[in-house]
């Protein structure tokens, strides 16, 4: 039997605690790494995934200012799953700029990651910045992250002398093609 993934219309708020009892399985996380605080987004299976039954699909918001749980779907577990299609309504997990990492769930093949986390990257509008942030930087985030608080914090320090002082953006280069989604998400 194949894999049924069901997202709700709306999610609902949950507490720790309706989920603290069940079994957990992360289907996939995916984080963005900056200075202004890391954040980190889940899909997580609530219940017995070996089971005959349905179980929910939680997502897990996780940074400095807000930790979110919402029941967002539910899911059967088969025999096959495609994750590129069938947690592909789940995307973007409430993100709003292009995740810089990308944590498949230990049952996910390689290729079937690439596949999901390009699928998950390529429509961000600021994709074009971190393909080529993720290439310059490759193996080395803390230079990445470094790279975008300098600007900040001389802008912060030319804030404080002059509160009429430009703060700086750092303004969408575009989405990347499919190609370049699919590189970044092997990288």
């Amino acid at each position: 039997m194949r894999s049924q993934f069901t997202r709700y219309p709306e999610p609902r708020d949950i507490t720790p605690d309706e989920f603290a009892s069940q079994p957990r399985t992360t289907l996939f996380a995916a984080g963005i790494l900056n200075p202004f605080g890391p954040t980190m987004v889940l899909l997580v299976a609530s219940g017995d995934v070996s089971g005959d039954a349905s179980v929910p699909l939680v997502q897990i918001t996780l940074n400095p200012f807000m930790q979110e749980m919402l029941l967002v779907g539910e899911a059967l577990f088969g025999d096959t799953c495609d994750p590129a299609t069938d947690y592909a309504p789940f995307l973007p997990l409430g993100l709003r700029s292009c995740p810089t990492l990308l944590l498949p769930g230990t049952s996910m093949e390689f290729a079937q990651a690439a596949q999901l986390f390009a699928r998950f990257v390529a429509p961000f509008d600021d994709g074009q910045n971190a393909y080529q942030e993720i290439k310059q930087y490759l193996g080395r985030p803390g230079d990445r992250i470094a790279s975008h608080a300098e600007p900040i914090a001389q802008a912060l320090k030319a804030i404080s002398k002059d509160p009429a002082s430009p703060v700086p953006t750092f303004p969408p280069a575009g989405a990347m093609s499919p190609q370049e989604a699919l590189e970044f998400a092997q990288l």
